[in-house]
């Protein structure tokens, strides 16, 4: 099911001015493995399909020794500078460690600043409509650290942020100090998010996945999620190399339900498994990113995909991260669920 006609309505992130898609577009791609007609193509289709937000961050990609510094970011820059008026919004991260020194945390408030300006420039941007840390420094209070960001809100700076690969008890302390007053720009986290959950052991030790009691949190709060990794590393497509990622018996599981609810409608089981997640009841937006137009196509089919209630809450009730529902057509919930590994 590859429906290229597809158009989608953004709705309004909660507790912002922002109107997002369900779907976002990853940039981690665009100016490294996407040359820049690539990307512009890209960038081009995805606002055409009613696109409005691409996630990207001033590292990424700086980690391959043959693109250019921040190739993301300055191929969105450029992109931008071509369409007149604001064609979509950007968010982007900062506060990264050196990748020459990956265990010294950067969310002092000189790195912000500097991370945050370099992304304005490369943007050619006046504000970023969301910025979010891209790492946590758990040395740090989050009051310390949500101060920072506060502090740079309120010189124009951007409109809002979040944060990324936090835990969910620092989460958590950032939503009591939005709720208390003292952080009313806290909007958003990043966490990896997919209908498959990542091994642990395979798992980077700076990156966090979210888990049920993180979807409980955000189901609770208000506070938006932009689930990064949202296609699990083309697992469902069986991509090779995913199952080094993913392969473990509760994955396998619900990658056999999402099968036999993809052959009953005629439909590719990645599409299944994106579209399952939308129907979550959790301030949700799946972060997509894509090698090409045709695949973009592929994961926009997701957010009209024709599931009945029955069937996504079978593919909820296997869901590894421990989500389940309550009885199909009443609405979902993210609820604490134990499964056998």
């Amino acid at each position: 099911m590859t429906d290229t006609a597809v158009t989608m309505t953004a709705v309004p992130l909660p507790g912002t001015d922002l109107a997002v898609t369900p779907l976002v577009l990853g940039g981690n791609m665009l100016g490294s493995r996407l040359d820049e007609d690539a990307s512009f193509a890209l960038l081009d289709a995805y606002v055409e399909s009613g696109g409005t937000m691409v996630d990207t961050a001033a590292v990424y990609s700086d980690w391959l020794p043959v693109v250019e510094r921040g190739c993301s970011e300055l191929t969105i820059g450029r992109w931008l500078g071509t369409r007149p008026g604001p064609a979509v919004m950007v968010a982007t991260k900062g506060g990264h460690p050196d990748l020459a020194r990956p265990h010294e945390p950067r969310l002092d408030e000189a790195a912000l600043r500097q991370d945050v300006g370099q992304s304005l420039d490369r943007l050619g941007l006046p504000a970023l409509d969301l910025w979010l840390a891209h790492r946590d420094d758990p040395r740090l209070p989050v009051a310390e650290i949500l101060g920072v960001f506060e502090a740079l809100r309120t010189d124009g700076l951007m409109r809002w942020y979040g944060v990324s690969n936090w835990t969910t008890e620092r989460v958590a302390e950032a939503v009591r100090l939005r709720d208390a007053g003292a952080a009313p720009g806290f909007v958003a986290t990043q966490s990896a998010f997919a209908a498959a959950v990542p091994r642990a052991d395979r798992m980077p030790a700076d990156l966090v996945a979210a888990d049920a009691a993180m979807l409980t949190l955000h189901a609770t709060s208000g506070l938006a999620l932009l689930a990064y990794s949202a296609a699990a590393k083309g697992w469902f497509a069986g991509a090779v190399g995913a199952g080094d990622a993913y392969d473990s018996a509760p994955n396998r599981h619900v990658r056999d339900v999402v099968r036999t609810v993809a052959a009953e409608i005629g439909a590719e089981p990645a599409q299944v498994a994106l579209a399952a997640l939308l129907g979550l009841d959790v301030p949700l937006r799946l972060v997509v990113g894509c090698s090409s137009v045709a695949r973009w196509h592929q994961s926009l089919a997701a957010v009209a995909m024709p599931l009945s209630p029955d069937q996504v809450h079978r593919i909820h009730v296997v869901l590894p991260v421990g989500v389940t529902s309550s009885a199909p057509g009443r609405g979902y919930a993210a609820r604490p669920v134990t499964r056998g590994s």
